[in-house]
């Protein structure tokens, strides 16, 4: 079996009015729920966006005041729109062009935020969730290692740092925000994110294409029930891979309330105070969650296991039975294919751990909302 990756996985004061607007154009009005499937597809995953506009297509039975929106950007000769998947005359899910847009670059803050005035153009006072496909690598910034880092969405060549990614969303304005693209539960994404939304389903590892696919019939009633059964769409896909064999059987999968890790930060902090050489920190006996010589994904559990105190690692532990809603991961990842490996500990969060050499990176990665001193 031909096995591909949802890799290691998005005028002008138009534009600018939803990355600067400090409250959400929403009022919770569930069930009335419109959801956003942004698929930056103008790489090699072009032909798996249709795949799942399809899918979507042929699972839509939702009933009521409720819309799912997809924003393609397949690449090559097609560009770029906005859709609506209906219900047909005889019942059946049809595709509405509701917007046509020329070539642009799918992974920047300018047609994110565009995108997200046209949602709330059509469907504005709605509750609103956002599926994000693409390439993905968490909280890595573009071009950190050349073409091995893609942030939260890749076009070509450019990538949308999660910074400005989390710029553009007003405060409130997602009840729950679903990464169909790898490596994105990172502490360093949900800390970003802590009052854009209010749930994350994500995972530490990458995602095995087809991803959510196979699924979409049994997921996307969970996501239009009056609360969004999140824990019941994870339990699903975690299931689905669980079932399969070889190297097919390999998921991470986590629903995370961001703002209740708001003492991570203070704890974190705190701990890594004490470290005076990053080089000196044993990270063999740390859980990786990617297929890297030199890993940039840990798990946060494991090294507070390794850092912090008996104390610490206790807080941390509370803060995680708040925080993380719903975990689950199979016993291996992609075995048998270079740099795959056992998972012996995952509690729902990654990190990354400094490496001297990445000097860069670790500048970087104090910007961030979690290491900032603000």
């Amino acid at each position: 079996m031909k096995i591909r990756f949802i890799s290691i996985f998005l005028i002008i004061p138009l534009l600018l009015s939803s990355c600067l607007q400090e409250e959400a154009d929403n009022i919770r009005l569930s069930p009335n729920r419109t959801v956003l499937f942004y698929m930056a597809g103008d790489n090699s995953l072009g032909g798996e966006t249709q795949e799942k506009i399809d899918a979507l297509a042929q699972a839509w039975n939702i009933v009521g005041d409720n819309h799912l929106l997809v924003y393609q950007d397949r690449g090559g000769e097609y560009m770029p729109r906005l859709l609506e998947i209906k219900t047909g005359i005889r019942g059946e899910g049809t595709i509405e062009v509701l917007e046509e847009y020329a070539d642009e670059n799918s992974a920047s803050r300018a047609v994110f935020s565009r995108v997200l005035n046209d949602m709330t153009r059509h469907y504005p006072g709605s509750d609103y969730g956002l599926v994000m496909f693409s390439h993905g690598s968490g909280w890595l910034p573009a071009g950190t290692f050349s073409s091995n880092t893609c942030s939260v969405a890749m076009d070509g060549d450019r990538e949308f740092d999660l910074p400005d990614f989390a710029g553009c969303i007003p405060r409130g304005q997602f009840h729950f925000i679903i990464f169909e693209s790898c490596l994105m539960a990172g502490a360093e994404v949900a800390y970003e994110l802590q009052d854009k939304t209010d749930y994350i389903l994500a995972s530490s590892a990458e995602i095995v294409s087809p991803g959510f696919t196979p699924l979409y019939g049994k997921m996307l009633p969970l996501l239009y029930s009056r609360e969004p059964q999140l824990e019941k769409f994870a339990a699903e896909y975690y299931n689905y891979c669980n079932s399969l064999a070889g190297d097919m059987r390999s998921a991470t999968v986590s629903v995370i309330r961001p703002s209740l890790l708001a003492p991570l930060k203070s704890l974190l902090a705190q701990a890594e105070k004490r470290i005076r050489n990053w080089d000196e920190i044993d990270r063999d006996g740390i859980q990786a969650f990617d297929r890297r010589s030199t890993h940039l994904f840990y798990d946060l559990e494991s090294y507070f296991h390794e850092i912090g105190t008996p104390q610490e690692t206790e807080a941390l532990a509370d803060i995680l039975r708040q925080g993380i809603v719903y975990q689950a991961s199979t016993e291996s990842f992609m075995p048998s294919k270079a740099g795959g490996f056992q998972v012996k500990e995952h509690c729902g969060l990654t990190i990354y751990i400094p490496v001297n050499g990445y000097g860069q990176l670790n500048i970087r990665r104090k910007r961030l909302l979690l290491f900032s001193e603000n």
